[in-house]
This record gives C-alpha cells, sequence and structure tokens, in this order.
C-alpha cells in the first residue's frame, strides 16, 4: 500500500528542488552569455535560438530501436503486457497507449522514446523472462511516468542551453588562445570575471544539469508508485535489475550498490531509490 502522506511530502521536495535547479540553470545560461556577448539582447537571442532548435531537433527512433534490435509487437503477441501498458497508460491520463516493441537482447532493460508519431515504450525481452509480473508493471509505470512528466522535452531544452553554452566557451577558448601573443604584449585586457565565467560555468553548469536527470528518476519512481499504488514492485524491480546488471551498463538502472554518490552521476544510486520507495510503505 502507499502512504499517501510521505508521497505527496517527496513530491513537493522533488518540484521544488527541479525548479530551483533549472532557475539556477538558466541563470548561469545568460549570465554565461551576457559575461561573453556583453549584449543583453544578444544574450537573451543568443540562448532562445538553440533552446528552440534543441526542442525541434527529433532524436533518431528507429535507429536507437535497431541498435537494440527492437521488433514491433502486436497485441496477440503478449496480452497480458499490452493489458499491463493500457490501464496504466489509462490512469495516468494518456491520449493513448505507447507503441510497444521486443528488444532481442537477455540484457534486462526497458526505456521510452518520442517520434512524432507518438512515444514507444521498448522492454527487453531479458526483463521480461527474469521478472514477473508484479515487477514489470512497477517498471513499465516508471517508463510512462517519464512521458507523462515530458522529460524528453524537458532534456531537450535544458541540453540546448548547455549545447550553446559549451559552444560558446569552446569558441572564447580558442579566440583567448589566438589572441594570447597580443593579450601578453598588452595590447588588450580580460577582466577576472570574463575568465572566471569562461573557465568555472560551464562544469557548475554539468553538475546542475546532471542533478536535475537524477531528480527526473527520482519523481518518475514517485509518479510510478502513484499508478501502481504498490512501492514495493519497484523497489523489488530495481533491486532485481541491480543484481543482473552488475556487470553490465543499462540504460536505466546503470549501478550497483557498491558505489557511492557521484555529482556525475545520471541516475541515483539503486539502494538510495530504494530506501525512499520502502520508505512509502505502510
Amino acid at each position: 500500500m502507499l502512504n499517501r502522506k510521505k508521497w505527496q511530502d517527496y513530491m513537493l521536495i522533488l518540484n521544488i528542488k527541479d525548479t530551483l535547479l533549472f532557475l539556477i540553470l538558466a541563470l548561469l545560461s545568460f549570465t554565461f552569455a551576457y559575461v561573453a556577448l556583453e549584449d543583453l539582447v544578444s544574450a537573451l537571442f543568443a540562448l532562445i535560438i538553440p533552446t528552440v532548435f534543441s526542442l525541434h531537433a527529433k532524436q533518431s527512433s528507429k535507429f536507437l530501436l535497431k541498435i537494440h534490435n527492437g521488433v514491433l509487437l502486436k497485441y496477440e503477441d503478449v496480452p497480458w503486457l499490452f493489458g499491463v501498458v493500457d490501464f496504466l497508460s489509462a490512469k495516468a491520463g494518456l491520449e493513448s497507449s505507447p507503441e510497444l516493441y521486443i528488444l532481442n537482447t537477455k540484457v534486462p532493460n526497458a526505456f521510452t522514446t518520442e517520434t512524432k508519431e507518438g512515444p514507444i515504450l521498448a522492454i527487453s525481452a531479458g526483463l521480461i523472462a527474469r521478472m514477473d509480473k508484479r515487477e514489470i508493471k512497477g517498471v513499465i509505470a516508471h517508463e510512462l511516468s517519464h512521458i507523462i512528466h515530458k522529460d524528453a522535452t524537458y532534456l531537450k531544452i535544458v541540453q540546448g542551453l548547455y549545447a550553446f553554452v559549451a559552444f560558446l566557451s569552446t569558441l572564447v577558448h580558442i579566440s583567448i588562445i589566438f589572441f594570447l601573443p597580443f593579450y601578453l604584449m598588452g595590447s588588450f585586457n580580460l577582466s577576472t570575471s570574463f575568465l572566471l565565467a569562461i573557465l568555472i560555468v560551464p562544469s557548475i553548469l554539468r553538475l546542475v544539469i546532471l542533478a536535475l536527470m537524477r531528480n527526473r528518476e527520482y519523481a518518475a519512481d514517485l509518479m510510478a508508485v502513484n499508478l501502481t499504488e504498490d512501492p514495493e514492485g519497484l523497489a523489488l524491480a530495481l533491486s532485481k535489475l541491480n543484481s543482473m546488471n552488475h556487470w553490465v551498463v543499462g540504460l536505466m538502472f546503470p549501478y550497483n550498490f557498491g558505489r557511492k554518490n557521484s555529482l556525475l552521476d545520471t541516475h541515483p544510486l539503486p539502494k538510495q531509490r530504494i530506501q525512499r520507495l520502502m520508505a512509502l510503505s505502510h
């Protein structure tokens, strides 16, 4: 059973953290652009244009499925799996269920991606073979939560901002190297704030983006248990995935329990996620 009070408290904290991290990201990006371009309007346009382009950039879903040997499933192939996806999609308020693909690999894995026609949910044969229906339901709910939260679109915006900052930073670094002799001769000066922005801001932005990604994974866990009302089911799936993927880097749950926290992780450690999920059980 799901402890609604704890669930609401966790979700509130995650939403506040997500908002603060995004504001920090936007503020740092704008500050960097303004320091580099020295013009308010230019800085705004420089941030808006790559963000718009990143939103319209389509991920090559067919290529992604191809490298994972993805095959489109039909209802008659696995009726119970379609039943789970349809039930959770309807409960989540999605207009339609995502297309379902099977990945012909023994590695337990699952992911979602977006296409012009709609979202796609891919799940590996290895995951279906090694998990029971309760655990699979938890994994599917987690992946559907990424669709509900529009994480693909959100990450495109975030990555668009970072791509611009990284590109501009590279150009400035090249310019500094090119004009270094003139700087040493005293022909022009570089302010301390400018140098600090160029050297530090891109690295800080990267850490903020990784923190955002970890936060979105926690949020997907919470939304998943809101759909299934079974925190233990997803916790069991995480534990089993971690055990099976001990020597394999998976897309969804790539880390083992022996690792310590790292600011460079894209996902929270499974142990932490399991602890949070179990705390939501009555």
